[in-house]
């Protein structure tokens, strides 16, 4: 029966495929696409090893990196990371920004994986004229 969730691999003791399942279902749960049951089974941490940006014009890594606080793939610090991107970015006067993607790359030979977040910045909205 199928949930919607990448299915365990056959061969159970390979680490890697597992690691790609359970990154594939956070991504997956992020996009809103799966829904999360509370009788769900708890996931291994996975630690974010590195995180990277894609689409990013107007502001530079350097100052979105700081944003992503997550240490460990999952949808509830992640979720709090893309309001820190978004409140960033429409404080900045981007007010049609989004976050289009999230791309899950696991490392050679360890328990991490690489993010990468795929943005759309929109157009820079000024103010011309304020009336009372």
């Amino acid at each position: 029966m199928s949930n919607g969730l990448p299915q365990r691999p056959a061969h159970r003791n390979n680490r890697r495929c597992r690691i790609r399942c359970i990154a594939a279902a956070v991504v997956l749960c992020l996009a809103g696409s799966v829904p999360v049951s509370s009788a769900a089974q708890p996931l291994p941490a996975l630690q974010i090893k590195s995180v990277t940006f894609s689409g990013n014009r107007a502001i530079g890594a350097e100052a979105l990196r700081p944003l992503v606080q997550s240490t460990v793939l999952d949808s509830v610090s992640l979720s709090g990371d893309a309001a820190r991107l978004s409140a960033s970015y429409k404080q900045a006067g981007y007010l049609l920004f989004r976050i289009d993607s999230l791309q899950t790359r696991v490392l050679p030979d360890s328990a991490g994986v690489a993010l990468t977040v795929h943005l759309t910045e929109g157009s820079l909205w000024l103010v011309a004229q304020v009336r009372f």
